[in-house]
């Protein structure tokens, strides 16, 4: 996130939300077989074992606590909360996507799922798994993803400063966000400023296959519908992804050309997206072309090793958790004795080689190799191999 947060209030009171897909296949887990080669395990998730639940229409209200219960079943149904449910126009059709939440912490986490009986089979499957079937697959998937989550957002009454692109793969949000200018009367220009103002994008990926790019054919076939009331502008809205090299739409030329800040994950990343999208802002010097870097962090209670959490405590100053972006605080490291540091060090590592043994064995004992063969885990050594 850009900026940063000074003090304690605001490190937890960040109104945030998130959105995405709610894939029941998942991804997949992976396992080595015996020669070394990726076997994918595919997994559909007991959603009724997990911590999430249907998200409630703006206008459903749930039965206070501090109400009796009735018992009238016309009141029962009264009170009854409306789980929630929108539309997104794909193609020629309409698909519907059922809205689910996840509490991550303070954070709510917003899902989009096709899988319901009012969608066809093709449909369905749509958010049956990341990264799963072919090109088609995936730009739909963009579709419900950014359109989709720019309408649960409205569905659900939160109200929205700035919306961050993670990735080229939601951008289609700012499809839907000019639409909505559009019917309040603003000038195409006017509404993709509006856009731009309220639009950041994180690039993650440091090479150009990374990045989706699709037909533009494609793209105006699922957008038919959505932009039939804009005859106009159906070029304006291909101009904002289109990739005069590749001849395709681009998802992330459409997240640059609608939002007003861009960074990389690191400094390095920044200087590398820099070079990689010179071409895109014309002929400007490289350290001209605007993206920045945010360098992507850790959550240091959680990623700190309890042994060295409690070494630091013994030598850094009262608080210093509280302080951690501080240089002068860290100064502290030059009073440990560097024995300590070593011990820890080599205590961790013997534990992490211990697991990788560990794993090693299961995954021979799983492919069903001869006891010598797991046995020979405990003196295995990748430089003898």
């Amino acid at each position: 996130m850009p900026g940063i947060i000074a003090n304690r209030q605001a490190i937890w009171g960040v109104p945030l939300v998130g959105i995405g897909l709610l894939y029941k296949k998942g991804y997949f887990n992976q396992k080595i077989d015996n020669r070394g080669g990726q076997q994918a395990e595919n997994v559909v998730y007991d959603f009724m074992k997990l911590p999430i639940g249907p998200a409630y229409a703006l206008d459903s209200e749930s039965p206070q606590e501090c109400e009796e219960p009735s018992s009238s079943p016309d009141a029962a149904t009264e009170t009854a909360p409306e789980e929630l449910y929108i539309t997104v126009p794909v193609a020629d059709r309409t698909v519907r996507l059922k809205v689910w939440q996840v509490q991550v912490g303070r954070i709510p986490v917003y899902l989009l799922d096709a899988d319901l009986p009012d969608n066809s089979p093709w449909d369905r499957e749509l958010t049956g798994q990341l990264y799963g079937g072919n090109q088609d697959i995936r730009i739909a998937q963009e579709v419900l993803l950014g359109v989709g989550g720019i309408r649960a957002l409205r569905a659900l009454g939160i109200p929205t400063g700035a919306y961050h692109i993670n990735e080229g793969h939601a951008a289609f949000l700012s499809f839907e966000r000019l639409r909505e200018q559009l019917d309040q009367g603003l000038p195409f220009h006017v509404a993709l400023e509006v856009v731009r103002a309220g639009t950041v994008f994180t690039t993650h990926t440091p090479v150009p296959a990374g990045h989706d790019a699709f037909p533009a054919s494609d793209v105006r076939l699922l957008f038919q519908q959505a932009v039939a009331d804009y005859p106009g502008f159906r070029h304006d809205f291909t101009r904002l992804g289109f990739d005069e090299r590749k001849q395709a739409f681009n998802m992330t030329h459409l997240a640059m050309n609608t939002a007003a800040l861009r960074n990389g994950v690191s400094k390095l990343h920044g200087h590398v997206s820099r070079e990689m999208f010179r071409e895109f802002h014309g002929d400007i010097d490289v350290n001209e072309v605007p993206i920045g870097h945010i360098t992507n962090g850790v959550h240091l209670n959680t990623w700190l090793a309890p042994e060295l959490k409690a070494l630091f405590n013994r030598f850094f100053p009262g608080g210093w958790q509280q302080h951690q972006t501080d240089p002068d605080m860290w100064s502290s490291l030059q009073i440990v004795p560097n024995e300590s540091l070593w011990n820890i060090h080599s205590g961790l590592k013997k534990r992490l080689i211990g697991l990788a043994r560990d794993n090693l064995r299961e995954q021979r004992r799983r492919s069903s190799l001869p006891a010598d063969k797991l046995a020979e885990v405990d003196g295995y050594c990748p430089s003898k191999r």
